[in-house]
């Protein structure tokens, strides 16, 4: 299984604007509600802000208001 990154977008207030995922050596793109699964999070890496954060900001994505 090729390694899942998720890589923070960060605004000037150290908040997390967009989050990008990047699967094994493939170019990063702009993650998307499907690309947020159980078997994803649970192995997936961080880079950016803290796995916290970026878990806060794909929260929203797949629960929008």
């Amino acid at each position: 299984m090729a390694k899942r990154l998720f890589i923070a977008e960060i605004e000037a207030a150290d908040a997390v604007s967009h989050v990008w995922i990047q699967y094994g050596r493939d170019r990063p793109r702009p993650v998307r509600p499907e690309d947020v699964t159980e078997t994803t999070l649970e192995t997936a890496e961080f880079f950016g802000a803290s796995r916290q954060a970026i878990m806060a900001w794909l929260k929203r994505l797949t629960n929008p208001v």
